[in-house]
């Protein structure tokens, strides 16, 4: 992927601009009171060192790489949380990311995951996104259900279902 971001950007990785504050703000928090140990050991292993080598670009929560491939906000997760859109030709689809965990949140959305850092925020949102890809023609592309994570959203009463592609 960052060959492919090098070429479409000049850089080779997007990095969430308000994701990286909050973890840098997290750490030094953690610093502060001798919580070394606490510190986002993915964000100290895996973010800061490309942020160091000058190869992230960061953006937006609503940043869009082409007419084919932005992110929409989906907050309440993480600060910044963001799923991506994907489109091409009439192919529309969506990748939740940590928005939704289970298939049991399209039928109780209000079901937080347990390290979801805003939770009303974060069941607020589900319920949102469920609202909005409802009995359309967007593919959910989930990032934790079961295998095939690939499906539809469909109302289903007064909540939701995920109907699972064959």
């Amino acid at each position: 992927m960052g060959g492919i971001l090098n070429y479409l950007t000049g850089v080779g990785y997007l990095l969430l601009r308000t994701r990286v504050i909050y973890s840098q703000k997290m750490n030094v928090k953690m610093r502060r009171t001798s919580q070394k140990s606490m510190e986002i050991p993915t964000y100290n292993e895996n973010v800061l060192p490309i942020i160091e080598a000058g190869q992230a670009l960061l953006v937006a929560d609503d940043y869009q790489i082409d007419d084919s491939v932005w992110l929409e906000p989906t907050p309440g997760h993480t600060p910044g949380h963001c799923s991506i859109r994907l489109s091409h030709r009439d192919e529309n689809a969506v990748i939740t990311g940590d928005l939704i965990h289970s298939p049991v949140q399209c039928q109780f959305p209000h079901w937080n995951f347990k390290f979801d850092a805003d939770k009303e925020l974060a069941a607020k949102t589900r319920l949102n996104f469920l609202k909005n890809y409802s009995d359309c023609d967007v593919k959910v592309l989930t990032s934790h259900f079961p295998q095939p994570s690939t499906g539809r959203i469909e109302l289903n009463g007064d909540a939701f279902k995920f109907k699972y592609d064959k």
